[in-house]
């Protein structure tokens, strides 16, 4: 078997490896580079964007990474990939949990 029969190519073929849990750091680190799509950035800029240690940042970077779910450029700066599709549809659905969590709730009686 070739490796490009065994790698999904589209979006939509990669929501079944979604595995994040909302609050935990692998979800925070995904969710803060796919709202910041700038070039990149670096671990210690990850861990004081996020108030994580350096270490913790380079970690789940490097398992992200690994994983695919997000890209490195040549100097060591993390980023979004512009093809992960399900990766901005479940930062979305974390932004429209917030918000909705967010909002007061009336009281009706």
């Amino acid at each position: 078997m070739n490796n490009e029969e065994s790698e999904p190519t589209t979006g939509d073929l990669h929501d079944a490896g979604i595995n994040f849990t909302p609050g935990t750091t692998k979800s925070d680190v995904v969710a803060f580079l796919y709202r910041n799509p700038e070039p990149g950035y670096k671990p210690s800029e990850v861990a004081e964007h996020l108030d994580i240690s350096h270490g913790t940042a380079a970690t789940t970077l490097k398992c992200l990474y690994e994983a695919r779910h997000i890209g490195k450029t040549g100097d060591g700066c993390y980023h979004a990939l512009e093809h992960r599709e399900d990766l901005r549809r479940y930062v979305a659905s974390l932004d429209q949990l917030k918000q909705m969590f967010s909002q007061p709730t009336s009281k009706s009686l």
